[in-house]
């Protein structure tokens, strides 16, 4: 040793045990620094001189001695020094999620560039193009999949040159070196780049190393590009990157084909998994649609999690919708597709928005029903009856079925006061049969299908108005209400006709049921459902029409 290391040295060493660090940094008042390995350095030392080499009677520079010259830096220049970069090759604690290493792959010290890799690749070459690139299958147009993310991976130049647990970092721990870390645009050993300080006040230094774009060599010492280990799964044809200039930074994806720096980390990766699953409760307009997530239980970012849907199997933003479950923990999640067209097939996913990173799950598909009402004979729409799938003297929902008098169980050929089996002829009087005929002999429903089955009543009928969606439709030929319960279960109540004398009443316009309800205070009438295109309502009705019957049970 020359003299006694002066003031910086002697400080740093009280201050913060310089015995156990590597480097020195004197930091100027311009936002440049000096770095000195301990190793190399002799000795530090004070000066009189002054920068025109004349004696002067106060100090005026602090020199450091290394085997490779004397660095001299004016008093006034100085703004501080610091110790907290370990040694070259070693992993630094910037306060994040992982340790990033002091230099690049390829490199021997933090300014130096190192070496250029395409995105999977794990060795240099001259010519970087989509005609070189490793992955690139030219039968198809389109690259070979490696992963989502091949950190850690024989695909990983970090860990396929360093070993150990070095390994390409993740889009997301860019984004955390962006966000939680200081950015100074500086120069270190005459190289441009950034200082990166992290939040516990350790550093790295990344050159701005330019990249390798065919056979060219670009944007050094204006631009750093830096590879992640993260594909981007909208676009098989790129991956995450970092990328920054003198007065801003950012990640984003490019093509793989490019020849950018590796700047490795190593710590534990929490995975991020998402994954599709299946669809359920189809019908003609909805869906339910499932997933999966983990990884989530540590992150305090901005997380969205939802299903990404459209007609396309290629669910782009143009050509595909998004609804968001709000759900931001680990676990399965659902979520409820609404407006869709009937007979029609749907391609769906899992994405998760994880602070502005998206992570999908794998297509999926689903058909959407032709629309038509719930299959069964007993349908449950959500009310206090259940409803027959069908009319009385029909086999299915579209078919009219049988036509009857209120009261009677047989159908005729002529509807009239004169044919009525309830009326006295000789009196001039309708019999009377009951207020309500529900559920006794005078009930077509449970005369034909015995069991429970019976007529609704009309505060039953006047709930399937008040309560269910009624839209006009046709279904399978036939025009009609397609009745959609609170449960989202549906019937089909298809035109009629209302038979009178020898007339059918038939012109596929209007539909007229029976309730087992009689009209008060007006014995020839009962209740019966009247609808067409322009509305629907329970209206009184003469007792002698031909209706048909739509059972309820219990």
């Amino acid at each position: 040793m020359k003299k006694t290391i002066y003031t910086l040295l002697a400080m740093l060493s009280l201050a913060t045990g310089i015995a156990a660090q590597n480097y020195i940094y004197i930091y100027r008042n311009d936002g440049q620094f000096d770095a000195f390995r301990k190793a190399d350095i002799d000795s530090i030392t004070w000066s009189r001189q002054d920068a025109d080499g004349q004696e002067q009677q106060s100090w005026q520079a602090q020199q450091v001695h290394t085997a490779g010259g004397v660095t001299r830096i004016p008093l006034s220049a100085i703004d501080h020094a610091a110790t907290p970069q370990p040694a070259v090759g070693e992993a630094v604690d910037l306060g994040l999620s992982v340790k990033w290493a002091s230099h690049n792959v390829g490199a021997a010290s933090p300014e130096q560039y190192g070496e250029y890799y395409a995105w999977g690749e794990t060795e240099e070459k001259a010519v970087y193009s989509l005609e070189t690139y490793a992955y690139y299958n030219s039968n198809t147009g389109y690259n070979i999949y490696i992963g989502n993310n091949i950190g850690g991976t024989q695909y990983d130049v970090a860990r396929v040159k360093w070993g150990g647990k070095w390994r390409m970092p993740t889009a997301d721990e860019i984004k955390e070196l962006i966000d939680k870390c200081t950015w100074k645009w500086t120069t270190y050993k005459g190289v441009k780049g950034h200082l990166v300080t992290g939040p516990n006040g350790n550093f790295i230094f990344l050159p701005a190393a330019g990249s390798h774009t065919y056979e060219n060599f670009d944007s050094d010492g204006v631009i750093g590009y830096y590879w992640s280990g993260t594909h981007n799964p909208t676009d098989g044809c790129t991956a995450y990157d970092l990328a920054f200039y003198p007065s801003n930074k950012d990640w984003s994806y490019v093509f793989c084909e490019y020849g950018f720096s590796v700047r490795p980390v190593i710590g534990e990766t929490i995975e991020i998994k998402v994954k599709t699953g299946e669809a359920a409760s189809i019908t003609a307009n909805t869906a339910l649609v499932s997933g999966y997530a983990s990884g989530l239980e540590n992150t305090q970012k901005s997380c969205d999690l939802g299903i990404l849907y459209g007609r396309s199997e290629d669910l782009t933003a143009s050509t595909s919708m998004y609804v968001s479950s709000g759900q931001k923990t680990d676990g399965d999640f659902s979520v409820s597709l609404t407006g869709l067209k009937e007979n029609t097939t749907y391609y769906y996913r899992a994405r998760l928005a994880l602070d502005g990173v998206y992570h999908y799950g794998e297509v999926r598909s689903f058909t959407t029903k032709e629309d038509g009402p719930t299959e069964g004979e007993v349908i449950d729409l959500g009310l206090s009856v259940k409803w027959a799938s069908h009319n009385v003297g029909a086999a299915s929902p579209e078919q009219a079925g049988g036509y009857y008098a209120w009261g009677e169980t047989n159908e005729k050929t002529i509807y009239n006061i004169a044919t009525y089996a309830h009326y006295d002829s000789q009196s001039a009087n309708f019999i009377n049969i009951g207020n309500n005929i529900s559920g006794t002999q005078y009930d077509v429903a449970h005369a034909k299908w015995g069991g429970a089955w019976r007529m609704p009543t009309l505060n039953e009928g006047l709930e399937l108005i008040n309560k269910c969606i009624w839209k006009w439709t046709q279904y399978k030929g036939v025009n009609g209400y397609m009745i959609t319960g609170p449960n989202g279960n549906s019937i089909f109540l298809p035109v009629t006709g209302n038979p009178w004398n020898d007339n059918p009443g038939v012109d596929g316009t209007g539909g007229f049921y029976w309730a087992g309800t009689i009209v008060p205070d007006a014995e020839r009438f009962a209740y019966g459902l009247k609808f067409g295109s322009d509305g629907k309502g329970w209206y009184q009705s003469s007792r002698v029409y031909g209706r048909t019957v739509r059972p309820v049970t219990k």
